[in-house]
């Protein structure tokens, strides 16, 4: 890999073992970036094919690809690519080659350049104590054991009868000896001694004693060389957040939730500004596409909605002829089927839910008043119990759920001052408590929130005008701070957000029109620096 075609790649935490070099830094989150210069004019909007191939076979067999629209505003290409665990079917371990094409008016694609041979660099373990010395040799075979003893010696033959006496008379010669009896058999040769116990393995290396080879590369958090290293280059991250163009819905929707399964996103009823909807729509992320799957029994907007063992619970909202519900019903993406489920003690709608280990807490919402009780419902028994109020009433807020405690952000609370919320609170499921935390920078009602990579992000809403805004939370390391982000390209309110194959989408909503825009937000990030061995 050159400098001159360089491939701009990042991988953030590659396969747990590439870590930063400070030691104060966690493990570096997995994503992958690629750039590449171009002789396309800019600034304009292209579509592009980025695809993967295998070197094993010549770079015949392609393993991934993509489709993107992206607005060059340079002379280089530069997209985010996705998560590296994610990358269904990509061996980052093999050799690859990458590929991008751009796609032409008939419908037909033209390579740019020649296909660039691709690896992801090769790496070595690194942590601010050193490197791990490689494992010591398996220690020699043990010695034979001794032979084992000689049988003993088989026993003397009887000794041969004695022969008759000779008549008396004459002198008569003495009779001869008999013949000695015959030797006994030897015995037979004991058995071979077992073998001797195996050696001792080897002790592994002392922390520190291993050694990376020339060439190959460390991954640090500046320019500045370690020792023994020469900088080699910029594996860029995103220094500005991206917003993506992807395939609008099917039909124009507000006042949605998202559910999703196996990576699959789900917008599941709302209302086109008219009537309530019953309408299932399926998204998938890798193929951008939408799918229509069988519509809800009964049509609704505003309603809660969550996810236990891949099936889809949509619980309350409001019908047509503005009737507060309590209906439950479950949906399962295998077999594309309803069933109703126990309905929920409160009728409400406008609500929160959100599911944490397998359980589905539905909180807040309206019906004639503001609402702050929770209620939990248990698919496996199908029942529901009463939980803890939240510490204040709020309906349309931002929801969403990180390290097994659900976050409230925003909302609205009819009636009261103010009227729009920028409160955030936490439920710890476990205690069954609510926590006031760091209220958001804009207060507003009828928004969206997703979390990821422990971070949470709340988008849109209203406050007396419709909103773009993008704020982000840290509730772990910066629990007392938002921060504002690139906001959405569209304004808009009682919009959804999911996150799917480790990308968040933005879908639906309204301002004085109703939108099926679909939107893929990629959050910016730090650039990490090559550094090749001596």
């Amino acid at each position: 890999m050159n400098k001159k075609a360089f491939l701009a790649v990042v991988l953030v935490g590659l396969l747990s073992l590439i870590w930063f070099t400070s030691a104060s830094s966690a493990p570096i989150e997995k994503q992958l970036y690629y750039t590449k210069k171009t002789t396309l004019a800019y600034p304009k909007t292209y579509v592009f094919k980025f695809s993967f191939w295998d070197a094993d076979s010549g770079g015949e067999i392609p393993v991934w690809e993509e489709e993107k629209s992206l607005k060059l505003t340079s002379a280089t290409i530069k997209t985010y690519l996705g998560d590296i665990e994610l990358l269904d079917g990509v061996d980052f371990s093999q050799q690859l080659w990458i590929q991008v094409e751009r796609k032409k008016p008939d419908g037909t694609y033209l390579v740019l350049g020649t296909r660039d041979k691709f690896l992801v660099v090769p790496y070595a373990m690194w942590s601010s104590g050193g490197l791990e010395g490689p494992q010591g040799p398996e220690g020699p075979t043990g010695p034979e054991g001794p032979q084992g003893l000689k049988g003993d010696k088989g026993d003397t033959g009887a000794t041969g009868s004695t022969g008759p006496q000779g008549p008396t008379g004459a002198n008569g010669p003495t009779g001869s000896q008999g013949p000695a009896g015959a030797k006994g058999d030897t015995g037979n040769t004991g058995p071979t001694g077992s073998q001797g116990p195996q050696g001792i393995q080897g002790p592994t290396g002392p922390e520190g004693a291993g050694v990376i080879p020339t060439g190959f590369m460390i991954l640090g958090e500046t320019s500045t060389p370690p020792a023994g290293y020469t900088y080699f280059g910029q594996l860029e991250g995103s220094t500005s957040d991206e917003w993506i163009a992807r395939t609008d819905m099917p039909a124009n929707r507000r006042s949605i939730m998202a559910a999703v399964v196996n990576n699959k996103i789900y917008i599941i009823g709302g209302t086109d500004g008219g009537s309530s909807s019953a309408t299932n729509y399926e998204y998938d992320p890798s193929t951008n596409t939408w799918t229509t799957r069988a519509n809800m029994p009964t049509p609704r907007h505003g309603p809660g909605i969550a996810v236990v063992n891949n099936k889809i619970y949509v619980i309350g909202g409001v019908n047509q002829s503005h009737e507060w519900l309590t209906t439950n019903e479950e949906y399962d993406p295998s077999t594309d089927t309803w069933a109703t489920k126990a309905p929920i003690p409160t009728a409400r709608r406008f609500h929160m839910a959100a599911a944490v280990d397998n359980k589905i807490y539905v909180f807040g919402g309206y019906n004639g008043t503001t609402l702050k009780s929770t209620e939990m419902y248990d698919p496996s028994t199908n029942t529901w119990v009463t939980k803890a109020d939240m510490n204040g009433g709020r309906y349309v807020s931002g929801v969403t759920v990180l390290n097994n405690k659900i976050y409230a952000v925003g909302g609205g609370c009819w009636g009261c001052s103010p009227n729009y919320l920028g409160s955030c609170e936490e439920y710890d499921p476990s205690a069954n408590t609510w926590t006031q935390l760091a209220a958001a920078i804009t207060p507003r009602v009828n928004l969206a929130a997703v979390s990821l990579n422990n971070k949470i992000y709340a988008f849109g809403g209203y406050n007396g005008g419709y909103l773009s805004i993008n704020e982000e939370y840290d509730p772990v390391n910066e629990p007392n701070t938002w921060t504002t982000d690139t906001n959405m390209p569209v304004t808009r309110e009682n919009l959804a957000a999911a996150v799917a194959n480790g990308r968040i989408f933005v879908i639906g909503g309204d301002t004085s029109t109703v939108y099926g825009t679909c939107q893929e937000y990629v959050p910016g990030r730090p650039a990490i620096y090559m550094h090749k061995k001596n």
